[in-house]
């Protein structure tokens, strides 16, 4: 997966198990060239770009009886209290996958959100689906600076420690 992490060299690409540095201002073709030749040094390297990802919530305790596109429904259409003037064609909504728990009748449902509507649900604290109200807690992944690999600390600040 390719990925902007060498803070000395800002314009530059790195693949992450092979640490090969290449500009970001190369084209289309000279990328799938460059592909080849990794590809043809080292065996089973597969290549890929880089993809957006969008933030995580967590539904505690929801019933499993419920499907994915019930629990999408519930957020859209019952939970006012944090999806007021939301436009819907904008926002991104889909179940990525589901936790188990020890009560073998529920779940946690985790979502792949819009940033929008991860903003709202996290600070709504707590959303209906069904007819559970349900706490949402937040399942981003931690951000970690590239210099000191501190956990969520500015990049400023990584060079004073």
């Amino acid at each position: 997966m390719w990925e902007k992490v060498d803070p000395q060299h800002p314009d530059s690409m790195v693949y992450h198990s092979n640490p090969v540095t290449i500009p970001n201002e190369i084209t289309g073709d000279e990328i799938v060239i460059v592909g080849d030749e990794l590809a043809r040094g080292s065996r089973g390297l597969k290549i890929k770009e880089a993809t957006r990802k969008l933030p995580l919530v967590l539904i505690r305790d929801v019933r499993k009886e419920n499907p994915d596109e019930g629990i999408v429904k519930s957020i859209k259409k019952q939970n006012k209290h944090a999806t007021a003037d939301v436009d819907w064609s904008s926002i991104e909504i889909k179940v990525k996958f589901r936790r188990r728990v020890k009560n073998d009748l529920e779940c946690h449902p985790v979502l792949e959100v819009s940033s929008e509507l991860w903003r709202r649900l996290v600070d709504a604290r707590y959303v209906y689906v069904g007819l559970q109200r349900r706490p949402v807690w937040d399942q981003s992944p931690v951000v970690k600076c590239t210099q000191c690999l501190g956990l969520a600390i500015p990049e400023i600040l990584a060079g004073a420690v």
